[in-house]
This record gives C-alpha cells, structure tokens and sequence, in this order.
C-alpha cells in the first residue's frame, strides 16, 4: 500500500478518507502489454467498490462494440474467462442479442448494453483526471456530468473545449484504448470540460436521437446551480 495514495480525502467522494490508490482508468480495460503509467488517485473503500462493479461489467460488455485493434484480442483472450465469472451477464447478454441480417454484406449482432454504467464511470474518471493532472478536488457545491450527443449538443462542447483555459491535457493510453482530452477554465478553476472515449465503441439508439451515434463521451464540472447543468438534459442522451 502506498503511503502516497492513503488517509487523503477520496477524490470520488470527498466525505470519506482513502485506503489506498485507484487506478483511474482500470487496468482490465488494457491488454497486459498495455498497463504501464496508468494514472492512480486516492480513494476510499465505498466509492473503490461501486467504480469496480463499474469496471467489471464494461470492461466485459465495451470489447463487443469496439472498433479498436485490441478490441478483438480481448474478445478472444480475456473476455471469456471474465463472462465464466459472471454468468448472469453472459445469459442476459445471450437473451438480449439481435442478428441484423442485413447490415451491409455481412450479418452483425447487437447486444444488450446498460449505457448508464458507462456515463457514470466517465463521471468518475473525470474527478480522477482532475485530481490527477491539477490536484482538484471538485467539491460539493459541483457536479460532473457526462453523457453522449444529441446533436445540439456537439457546438456547444467543442465551443467549451475550445475556451481558454488555464490548463489543457490530452491523453492516450494502450495507443488509443482510452483517449480523452480536459481543460480547466480560467476564471473558475471547478470549472472542467472533458472528450473521452473506449476502444471507439459507437453509442445510440436514444429515442432522443435514435439515428445519432458518438464514439465519444463529454463530461463537465460545473456549478450545481449553473444554467449549463440546467441546460445539459436538452444537450445530452444517456443524461442522469
């Protein structure tokens, strides 16, 4: 156990003292090849369980969708064994799968995905990577959103990405596993704006936009009364 990471406020939480370091983005997400530097915070035991139950279902559901090189080597590899672990994802994702027989040339499947899951470990990551690159602890009187465009969405984002900013980062781990990119605003350092994606996995089917599709995820830290939080239902699908 690292005493770097142990007895700090847990900076999922911000209530509750650490116990050790949580890698922000999950080693199970890379091939054993590709687990090096992945960026660690402190956390607490409560908020370490509920971000694992998180990581367990993606990390076997998201290799399904991606567009990724080692999206395949996982299928093949790791995702078998972690679907022998967990036999009640591996029977709903057999009841929920539907053959597209007709999708181009070749027949393709779609499977069951609780997109939530995946908003919410964005949420999570976001509050990692902030503490990560700034030492930020976003604190209560913020709340971090993610979700995926509608398409009012996207000008609003790219306008927010491309403020000025006190900081900017980009990030690449496992040559394109996990992307993303986060900037801190000038004037309200609480203020965070971040792209993110897995593997390119693709996400649609909203009945807000049930033709649109993103392989990325924006994520926000904003004030709990801002008129962007407000505003964010309208801008987002997938939207808590």
């Amino acid at each position: 156990m690292s005493k770097a990471y142990k007895n700090k406020a847990c900076v999922y939480c911000l209530k509750r003292q650490s116990i050790d370091g949580d890698h922000v983005i999950a080693r199970q997400f890379f091939l054993a090849e590709q687990r090096d530097k992945l960026p660690k915070v402190p956390a607490c035991k409560d908020c370490n369980n509920e971000k694992s139950q998180l990581e367990h279902y993606l990390t076997t559901v998201l290799p399904f969708g991606g567009t990724h090189a080692s999206s395949s080597t996982m299928l093949s590899t790791l995702v078998p064994n972690r679907l022998k672990r967990n036999l009640k994802l591996y029977n709903a994702l057999i009841a929920g799968a539907v053959i597209n027989p007709n999708r181009g040339r070749q027949k393709s499947s779609t499977i069951p995905f609780d997109g939530s899951s995946l908003t919410r470990l964005y949420e999570l990551i976001a509050r990692g990577l902030a503490w990560h690159h700034w030492r930020l602890l976003i604190n209560e009187d913020y709340v971090v959103r993610a979700g995926f465009f509608i398409n009012e969405g996207v000008p609003f984002f790219q306008r927010l990405l491309a403020m000025n900013a006190t900081n900017r980062v980009f990030g690449n781990f496992g040559n394109g596993v996990f992307q993303y990119e986060g900037v801190q605003a000038i004037e309200c350092p609480q203020l965070t704006v971040w792209r993110m994606s897995f593997y390119g996995v693709e996400v649609g089917g909203h009945s807000q936009g049930p033709q649109y599709r993103s392989s990325q995820a924006f994520c926000i830290s904003a004030s709990i009364h801002s008129t962007i939080i407000r505003d964010l239902p309208h801008l987002f699908w997938g939207q808590q």
